[in-house]
């Protein structure tokens, strides 16, 4: 294994193989339901993505078994392998949602590499061709599993994160450096071997020709075994609210918890989302790594990283790797590597996803770490997926589904005042 995917293993987690939860119970109801079917129950996603309209595509990025989609996500899933090698971040377009973006980590001579292919399910090997690649962004290379995202602000461009990011068009061009390098905080091209390389991308807010002007950008961390002490310090947040005029200035905004640095000992700032209902982009949420010892899982802020508060509230001490905000309901649901946990956006109130709340009992996801967070929200229907590293790919229905059903049999029917008439509940 490269020293670049121990990152996975440095909190001592390990993918076990067990069903259920050793809190729960197997016979319980699991109110997640398994999309894994041919894919192979131990998979081990980096990170999916969902069609804008369709609940039955998906695409996703699995370590050592490449890039799987499925058409049939919500019937019948059988997911085939559309790209080979080690998968990781994917995306597919909103826009032209037939154009399916998959990536491999250090592939030579590309280097670091993301690929596009406009066959959505039907793509395979040879439909994939390189639109970015380390050559094109002056040589830099990020962490073995680097992220990118499509520009929410823009039909054409996308953000690669390095140790700095990036911005260029979705189909292959020239890239742009939005950032300075977070190690050296000037223009030094990325190793790859940096402490500060990019770990979570958001982007949201006033857009112009360029796309967002609003991005957050996190980055990994040695946490205590490297050592607090390490400079430049690791596991950071930097935030720019003027991406889109340009040239943008990045402001580290670590420092600004209620008693300072909301991540003292250099975690991995795992995920960032921003609240949706916030069109300009300032209320945005970032899950930290490692056992905080109380210092912090999740903080939210409400002023483009200004400040920022402590939204941890009852969460359990355990590694927070991804989280997404979902307008609708007004709900905030982080993945952990203990499950996955919801609460409203107004205040810290945790309850994990999964267990009948008439049991009292904790969810049933597999007994893994909980990876990458997405909620579908099309056609009255309303799911929250969720992918593990080592137990595939789960999904869990945000609305309540009715145990009964109602019919009239002599319709139609008119009831007078004082009158009674009789239907059947089932």
């Amino acid at each position: 294994m490269s020293g670049k995917r121990n990152e996975w293993f440095y909190r001592g987690r390990v993918a076990r193989a067990g069903f259920c939860r050793v809190s729960g119970a197997c016979s319980g109801i699991n109110q997640f339901d398994d999309l894994n079917q041919n894919l192979g129950s131990m998979a081990q996603f980096v990170s999916f993505s969902q069609h804008p309209s369709d609940p039955n595509t998906m695409l996703g990025g699995t370590q050592d078994n490449g890039s799987p989609a499925t058409s049939q996500a919500t019937t019948n899933p059988g997911w085939t392998n559309v790209l080979g090698g080690d998968g990781g971040y994917n995306a597919i377009d909103p826009i032209m949602s037939s154009n399916f973006y998959a990536s491999n980590p250090d592939i030579p001579p590309e280097g670091l590499g993301i690929q596009l292919c406009s066959n959505g399910v039907f793509c395979n090997n040879a439909g994939f061709s390189y639109v970015v690649t380390s050559s094109g962004l002056d040589g830099d290379d990020g962490a073995f599993y680097f992220p990118y995202i499509l520009d929410p602000g823009s039909k054409t461009s996308m953000l690669v994160g390095t140790c700095r990011v990036w911005r260029g068009p979705r189909t292959s061009g020239v890239f742009t450096a939005v950032s300075p390098n977070f190690d050296t905080l000037g223009a030094a091209t990325c190793t790859g071997s940096e402490v500060n390389q990019l770990r979570g991308l958001a982007a949201a807010g006033k857009i112009d020709s360029n796309g967002s002007g609003t991005i957050y950008a996190t980055t990994s961390g040695l946490g205590p075994v490297g050592g607090p002490a390490h400079s430049p310090a690791g596991g950071r947040v930097w935030v720019t609210t003027n991406a889109s005029t340009g040239p943008a200035t990045f402001v580290d905004a670590t420092e600004n918890g209620p008693q300072g640095n909301i991540n003292p000992n250099q975690y991995p700032i795992s995920g960032v989302a921003i609240d949706p209902s916030d069109a300009l982009g300032n209320t945005a949420y970032v899950t930290v790594m490692g056992f905080t010892g109380g210092a912090g899982h999740l903080w939210k802020t409400i002023n483009a990283g200004a400040s920022w508060s402590d939204f941890t509230g009852n969460l359990p001490d355990s590694p927070a790797n991804a989280v997404v905000a979902y307008a609708p309901i007004s709900q905030v649901f982080v993945a952990t590597d203990v499950g996955v946990f919801a609460s409203p956006t107004a205040a810290p109130n945790w309850t994990e996803l999964g267990p009948n709340p008439s049991t009292n009992q904790t969810g049933f996801l597999p007994n893994v770490a909980v990876t990458a967070l997405a909620v579908f929200n099309r056609g009255g229907q309303q799911l929250l997926r969720a992918s593990t590293y080592g137990r595939g790919m789960w999904q869990f229905n945000l609305v309540i589904t009715p145990d009964f059903q109602f019919s009239v049999s002599n319709t139609p029917l008119t009831a007078l005042v004082g009158q009674r008439h009789l239907s059947t509940a089932r």
